[in-house]
């Protein structure tokens, strides 16, 4: 049983090994992988808490120490996710202090170079040439340098127009068109979209929106996610 548990474990390793090394080669676009790489260690953390817990409990499940380990792991397990998740945070705090960044400015943060298009609790995130997000978390930030200094006079004002089947109220569609222009990367958090309607027919609304962005591509992003959401009735 001895050379499972040991197979297992080196299989569990090699494939988080795997995973973290695509994760730091590619970057992503879509909004649920950037996460799902964030939350990745924690994944790792949970499969070791499983496997540990699975072998305590073949060697230990009988004797009278068993359930003392089990409430000792459940405290580290959720003490190293606190820890996981204030380290961020409480780096994050300290960034914005020291450094009072501007939406929009370039900057070189570690090897990655690129504007700065959003600041969140637990990372930031930038656009590099290739228009690619990335997300970088703020405990991993080793050096910073700000290449070139970008004022609210820079950001684009773009607008476009565009088709909502009538799947829901008009309310509520304009609500979940703010939703997912707020959750997208490349528009301005700092100024408010603007969301008109301009005409009404039996299945469709049509919109003039209104967004802040760093570059004209970034509208385009934006328009092209909101009408692929739109367009499916979401």
């Amino acid at each position: 049983m001895g050379l499972k548990f040991f197979i297992i474990a080196l299989a569990i390793f090699a494939t988080f090994r795997l995973i973290f090394r695509l994760s730091k080669k590619y970057t992503f676009k879509k909004n649920i992988i950037k996460q799902l790489v964030y939350v990745f260690p924690l994944f790792e953390m949970f499969s070791w808490k499983v496997f540990i817990v699975w072998v305590i409990s073949y060697y230990f499940k009988e004797t009278s120490v068993y359930h003392l380990i089990i409430v000792f792991l459940i405290i580290l397990f959720f003490g190293l996710f606190a820890w996981y998740v204030l380290k961020d945070i409480i780096s994050g705090i300290i960034f914005k202090t020291q450094l009072k960044l501007n939406l929009g400015e370039d900057l070189k943060i570690n090897e990655s170079e690129g504007k700065l298009v959003n600041m969140g609790f637990l990372s930031l995130q930038i656009v590099n040439k290739k228009n690619e997000i990335e997300i970088i978390n703020y405990s991993k930030i080793k050096s910073t340098k700000i290449l070139k200094s970008e004022s609210e006079e820079n950001f684009l004002n773009e607008n476009f127009k565009l088709k909502c089947i009538k799947h829901k109220s008009q309310v509520e569609i304009i609500t979940n068109l703010k939703n997912s222009i707020s959750l997208s990367p490349w528009f301005i958090p700092s100024q408010v979209p603007e969301i008109k309607l301009l005409n009404e027919t039996e299945n469709y609304y049509e919109f003039e929106i209104s967004v802040y962005v760093l570059k004209k591509e970034h509208s385009l992003l934006i328009e092209e996610t909101l009408s692929n959401n739109c367009l499916n009735g979401r």
